[in-house]
């Protein structure tokens, strides 16, 4: 079987799928209208970012599945693929930690003023006063809406930094430190 990466991927992944008897085809640097012309036999087409339009789904020949290594399936026609019957599959949950590590470096740089500071120090400007007056995140009120994996993660680290944590989501998990609000 053949299987079209068209994104960037890891390499201990591909070396996985070669291992495992797969023939890849590991072509990061296609972009949305070139998938077409590349996908032609593939059985697999992998993507993180890059677009599989209804072109590229048509044009692949043996075509069986479009997998987004990643959540959601917003760069991929599932109309054209369910139309085709082709199935499409993404892996919810894999980069749930990095997304709320990075959120929550996000908030904190947000507390510090971490850009603002970065740039004056870079001008050979030192403002101790202006950037040690961050207020702090202990104690803080933090709202998540849409408590899913991600969610679960940020709240997981903001109860570390000692915040206060709301969350809103159709669905209430129960135990992972979250006041709900309706």
């Amino acid at each position: 079987m053949k299987v079209l990466i068209a994104d960037k991927f890891p390499e201990n992944h591909i070396q996985t799928l070669k291992d495992n008897g797969f023939d890849v085809a590991y072509q990061p640097k296609l972009g949305e209208n070139d998938i077409p012309g590349a996908c032609g036999d593939a059985d697999f087409i992998v993507v993180r970012s890059t677009n599989v339009n209804a072109a590229a789904i048509n044009a692949g020949n043996n075509l069986k599945l479009v997998i987004r290594a990643g959540s959601g399936y917003n760069n991929i026609d599932v109309k054209a693929a369910t139309e085709k019957g082709v199935a499409v599959c993404n892996t919810p949950g894999k980069n749930s930690i990095a997304v709320a590590e990075l959120a929550m470096g996000l908030i904190v740089a947000l507390d510090r003023k971490i850009p603002d500071n970065v740039k004056d120090f870079n001008s050979s400007v030192w403002n101790k006063a202006k950037y040690s007056a961050a207020e702090g995140l202990y104690g803080k009120t933090l709202g998540i809406i849409g408590v899913g994996n991600i969610g679960k993660e940020l709240a997981q680290r903001a109860k570390a930094f000692g915040m206060k944590v709301l969350g809103y989501d159709v669905f209430k998990q129960e135990g992972i430190g979250v006041e709900y609000i309706d």
